[in-house]
């Protein structure tokens, strides 16, 4: 597989990925009652963040053509 077919497949998937985990996010947030404020805050921000290490991973392959960083 080129490095072009890689870059189209992984941002494919990456666009689909955050558009789906942004909907289980809402499900799952909206499914609670409403919190506080300052429980609010610190959820969102974990939520927010967690999307980062699959992406970090499908970027990474669509350059090395691994799933992990390779060993030096």
């Amino acid at each position: 597989m080129t490095t072009r077919q890689r870059k189209r497949i992984g941002t494919l998937a990456i666009l689909v990925g955050i558009a789906l985990y942004s909907v289980v996010v809402v499900l799952v947030v909206t499914s609670f009652q409403r919190l506080p404020i300052w429980a609010e805050v610190p959820v969102y921000l974990v939520l927010g963040i967690i999307w980062i290490k699959p992406c970090y991973h499908v970027l990474m392959w669509i350059e090395t053509n691994q799933w992990r960083q390779p060993k030096k």
